[in-house]
């Protein structure tokens, strides 16, 4: 990779280490300290070199629809009720209705996780888990994607 590295530009430098930085690997770290430079630092505003400075890529707050498709990667790459969770908060978004984009946000979260928990019994079991210590407004979503996604397995079952 290090040979193709110098054809990229620095955006899509800067890209590359963050995901090596959320890989989390020595040799993800080791290759971010061989190339880094102080031009990445004022493209990314942080220092990579100390992968311990990166906040945990599950703590992520969804913040546009892209967001989800990082945390579903996530859940499907180690199997994590987080990135699950992280998604079901974002479904409150589609109330905000003075901003386009959060009503896309949270209503493409609503969309995502009935249809993953229409699919896979590990996202329908976090869904259910989370009911019960959800506040009222998540509780209501979550009542509809439950039902959705049920509905949806019973027709797959007939």
């Amino acid at each position: 990779m290090l040979s193709e590295w110098h054809a990229l530009d620095e955006v899509e430098q800067a890209i590359v280490l963050k995901a090596l930085l959320y890989a989390r690997k020595p040799e993800a770290s080791n290759f971010i300290k061989g190339v880094w430079s102080d031009r990445m630092l004022s493209i990314l505003k942080q220092d990579l070199r100390d992968p311990r400075s990166a906040p945990s890529p599950d703590l992520t707050v969804v913040n546009n629809p892209g967001d989800l498709d990082f945390l579903w990667g996530r859940f499907f790459g180690t199997g994590g009720a987080t990135p699950v969770r992280t998604i079901i908060k974002a479904t409150k978004l589609k109330s905000r209705r003075a901003d386009p984009e959060n009503v896309a946000t949270g209503l493409a979260a609503a969309w995502s996780l009935a249809s993953n928990a229409g699919r896979y019994d590990r996202v329908l079991a976090i869904c259910k888990e989370t009911l019960k210590s959800a506040d009222p407004a998540t509780i209501s979503i979550l009542e509809d994607i439950v039902a959705k996604a049920e509905q949806r397995r019973s027709a797959a079952g007939s």
